[in-house]
């Protein structure tokens, strides 16, 4: 078969289309079911501008995750960047495939034909759901990104405020960091939560003078909307005079800031609100818990805070309730 497909390429580079066609149509039959073959194959047939075996090929490789970088970009070629076509080309089932070829790649308008293509059932797969978001935040669509999530999960406001899911670290939902050294540990601790259910704990150890700022989730907001955040904290043995703290800050923008104060000396459970109004602009707000550095010489932090119930309320309604992530 190797010979065919040569004599089939030096037929076509004689000039003899007609013929370098009857070479290929020829191979077709032969080449179905071997792989090796379907690559050489392929371009023959895109060269020779034969849209059936192309079609077929191509979803033959995509379906099978074979050379499909160089699939799917030898498509998009074929198409001269045109995502629809591209998508009337492939089969329904290799959309999700095809979607997630161009989250990777970074094609935004790929992405949200592909995206439209999908029928509910295949919106509702999680880890699909949570990559195209995350690629929309990180394009910077963010009303865009929020109806997507909103409209597949439901959710407004914030992802999973009581942790009582494990986060899928992107999109929406919390990005929870880890430490090589040890000296503090972030994490869900299931039976800690105010009303028994789970809740965010995060460990300081007593070895090091910790910057922390590794828990964090992005949250969809309305330009000039008074907002407020309030969740529930508790902690047990927080030394040093440099305390964690929230802060909300606009996300990919300038402008807004607030800092909330150090949290300390609540050995049950208190509740703490903050508020802000985001400027015109900005459509999203990073809420992170953050640790600075001690300049004291006592400066290495020990103890435990647990977090819950986290929440965003707006004036302009009722309260935007947590609801656990899909």
């Amino acid at each position: 078969m190797d010979a065919w497909l040569r004599l089939a390429e030096l037929t076509a580079a004689d000039g003899d289309l007609a013929g370098a066609r009857r070479i290929t149509a020829f191979c077709n039959q032969y080449i179905a079911p071997v792989l090796r073959w379907k690559w050489p194959h392929t371009l023959l047939a895109q060269s020779l501008g034969m849209e059936e075996i192309l079609a077929a090929n191509i979803n033959y490789l995509v379906a099978r995750h074979a050379k499909l970088n160089d699939a799917l970009n030898l498509l998009e070629t074929h198409c001269q960047g045109r995502p629809a076509a591209a998508l009337a080309i492939l089969a329904p089932e290799n959309h999700p495939v095809y979607l997630q070829w161009a989250v990777r790649w970074k094609r935004l308008e790929a992405g949200r034909a592909a995206w439209q293509a999908l029928p509910p059932e295949q919106r509702g797969d999680t880890e699909l759901l949570s990559d195209y978001v995350h690629f929309l935040l990180a394009k910077e669509q963010f009303p865009e990104a929020a109806a997507v999530w909103r409209d597949e999960t439901g959710i407004e406001g914030v992802t999973n405020g009581g942790f009582e899911e494990e986060t899928t670290q992107k999109g929406f939902d919390w990005r929870m960091g880890k430490d090589r050294s040890g000296h503090w540990d972030l994490r869900r601790d299931p039976g800690a939560g105010r009303q028994g259910g789970a809740a965010l704990r995060v460990r300081f150890d007593g070895q090091a003078n910790v910057s922390f700022h590794h828990l964090s989730q992005v949250v969809a907001v309305t330009p000039e909307t008074p907002c407020r955040i309030r969740f529930w904290w508790r902690d047990k043995g927080l030394t040093t005079d440099q305390l964690p703290f929230v802060e909300v800050f606009g996300y990919h923008t300038k402008g807004l800031y607030v800092r909330g104060p150090m949290l300390k000396d609540a050995h049950q459970w208190q509740q703490m609100e903050m508020t802000f109004t985001p400027h015109a602009g900005c459509y999203a707000v990073m809420v992170r818990l953050r640790r600075k550095p001690s300049d004291r010489f006592d400066n290495k932090i020990r103890g435990s805070l647990w977090l819950d119930d986290v929440e965003l309320q707006t004036d302009a309604g009722a309260p935007v309730r947590p609801v656990a992530a899909k």
